[in-house]
């Protein structure tokens, strides 16, 4: 090794020991705070400093080490029109200073790197964030200097050549993405270790309906109405609705205890939903003392639904809040209630248990335009932009800035912490506050099945909140799972099913009536492999039965029975 690089290591080995590490992580949880709840860091820096900036909103606005939501980090130096504008009309200091007044908000984060502390256009920058009230915070050479003094706070590198102190700077920012990652990674449940039913516990709370997916081919048309003829051959499925299906997504967390709090009917559907959701690893604690289970209905062809159908709703005849369920709410980390405008969450013994349950835990509530209002405490309502349309009265777009309003009218009118509107394939909008910026969470564009999409949303905010995240933290890992369960499958997705036999949904036949023979199979198959269109079959030259397949007389048997078909 040569004489000066020696000596440029032995430099650079005499002051990264005397970094203030402490500093870039109190700098890292706090922007791990602020970014994801709607702030944003402005950066700023000549030369070198331009390159260590623009290096550091790489890694925010993309990724570090592990995965995360993208964090807002724009570096000043790198709108080159803006840069060499602002230099002309108003001076070479002014370049920075102007942009942090056009971008800059209460609440943000203005970091200023200078290895000198003393360049003119990153000192104006910093008065300029102090006016406005944004926190300065600043990277520099050797201190003091007139930067650390006009900053808030600052770090500084004790030594005397430019490229050390470069260097030192380039740690100091992965240090501070180090710090803001390891505040935002996903919470790790430990597994229980003494109880077999020991661990962290959520309570679902909400009315509950079975879902049933018809699922066949659709090639042609009825000739009584200009409607499909779906051809089952018997695929029909059925799973937990609502509240259960939330419960069912619930379940498959590990090391989550999860108890269903409830009204199903005490009819065949009602102990077939009973069973799935036993078989799901879901504790069920049913208030109805009578009544019939709802049934939701979807035909569907072609990875579409074509039609939907669903049971007229009856009351269920709903019984007192047992001991066990309060025992339950006492014991739980995290509270998601599902209110599909059936009556559970509108009770009122069920509300109180909600609030009380809500002064220790997060609670977490799913609405519906006809079901009751959040109970008081509640830490996060989630509703979707079509329900939260109706239940504000506005009948405006589905456009950010109109779901961001209704998101601010229902905070005011609801006694809730904060409120999120989900948004589908455009994400979720969060307002913490009806007069600060709201939180803009992106989603994935993914084809696919979104059934229970909303609900796979509110289950993972819920499982967030209870393990210490942040709501914005957990809203945006909801967004994720949704996205990730929707690309999956949806509901089609692989889960716990309950064994053929007396406990599923599927109705009996009626006596006498057993499933078509193989030979009747064929001739429907064939069947309407004619009726098709001759244009979307390929031609193909006349095998050697193709003239045993004329009746007398030479009409063809594909004529006969599109004739045949039409006489019906």
């Amino acid at each position: 090794m040569t004489t000066s690089g020696s000596a440029h290591i032995r430099a650079l080995a005499a002051v990264l020991p005397l970094l203030d590490t402490d500093r870039l992580h109190s700098w890292g949880r706090t922007l791990a705070v602020r970014l994801p709840a709607g702030a944003r860091l402005l950066i700023a820096g000549n030369g070198g400093s331009a390159a260590e900036a623009q290096h550091l909103t790489s890694e925010l606005v993309g990724r570090c080490t592990t995965e995360r939501a993208p964090l807002s980090a724009i570096a000043l130096h790198t709108d080159s029109s803006a840069v060499i504008a602002i230099a002309n009309d108003y001076g070479g200091q002014e370049v920075f200073a102007r942009q942090v007044r056009a971008h800059g908000r209460p609440g943000d984060v203005l970091l200023l790197l200078s290895t000198s502390g003393a360049s003119p256009n990153v000192l104006h920058a910093a008065h300029a964030g102090r006016e406005l009230g944004l926190t300065v915070w600043a990277l520099t050479g050797p201190g003091p200097n007139p930067l650390a003094a006009a900053s808030d706070e600052a770090v500084t590198v004790d030594a005397d050549q430019v490229t050390t102190i470069q260097e030192c700077h380039l740690v100091a920012v992965h240090e501070l993405c180090a710090a803001i990652d390891a505040q935002l990674a996903p919470p790790h449940v430990a597994p229980p270790q003494d109880e077999p039913g020991s661990g962290p516990r959520l309570v679902v709370v909400g009315d509950v309906l079975l879902d049933r997916d018809i699922t066949g081919i659709a090639d042609r048309l009825s000739p009584e109405a200009p409607v499909p003829v779906v051809v089952t051959d018997s695929r029909t499925v059925d799973r937990p609705g609502g509240a259960g299906l939330a419960a069912a997504l619930a379940a498959r967390q590990p090391h989550w205890r999860i108890t269903l709090l409830c009204g199903i009917g005490q009819d065949s559907l009602g102990s077939c939903l009973r069973t799935l959701l036993r078989h799901a690893g879901v504790e069920v604690i049913n208030l109805a003392t009578g009544g019939a289970t709802p049934v939701k209905t979807r035909v569907r062809a072609a990875d579409r639904t074509l039609l939907r159908f669903d049971t007229a709703p009856e009351p269920l005849s709903i019984g007192p809040i047992p001991a066990t369920a309060r025992a339950r709410l006492d014991d739980a980390t995290a509270v998601l209630v599902c209110d599909y405008g059936r009556g559970i969450a509108a009770r009122h013994d069920v509300r109180q248990a909600l609030a009380d349950a809500a002064r220790r835990v997060p609670l977490v509530w799913n609405p519906h335009p006809t079901g009751s209002p959040p109970v008081p405490g509640t830490a996060l309502a989630v509703p979707n932009a079509d329900e939260a349309a109706a239940i504000t009265g506005d009948a405006g777009p589905h456009d950010l800035a109109t779901d961001t309003g209704r998101a601010a009218r229902l905070l005011t009118v609801w006694p809730v912490n904060e409120v999120a509107v989900t948004r589908g394939r455009h994400g979720a909008v969060l307002v913490t506050d009806p007069d600060t910026h709201p939180l803009v969470i992106p989603a994935r564009a993914v084809p696919g099945d979104t059934c229970g999409a909303g609900d796979q949303l509110a289950v993972t905010v819920t499982l967030m909140l209870g393990s210490g995240r942040l709501p914005s933290q957990a809203l945006a890992a909801g967004v994720e799972a949704a996205t990730a369960y929707v690309q999956a499958g949806g509901p089609r997705r692989p889960a716990h099913a309950a064994p053929d036999g007396p406990g599923t949904c599927r109705p009996a036949r009626p006596a006498g009536v057993g499933r078509p023979g193989a030979a009747t199979r064929r001739k429907g198959r064939r069947r309407r492999r004619l009726l098709r269109p001759a244009a979307r079959r390929a031609p193909r030259a006349p095998g050697p039965g193709a003239a045993a397949r004329r009746r007398p007389g030479g009409v063809p048997q594909l004529r006969r029975i599109r004739a045949s078909a039409q006489g019906r």
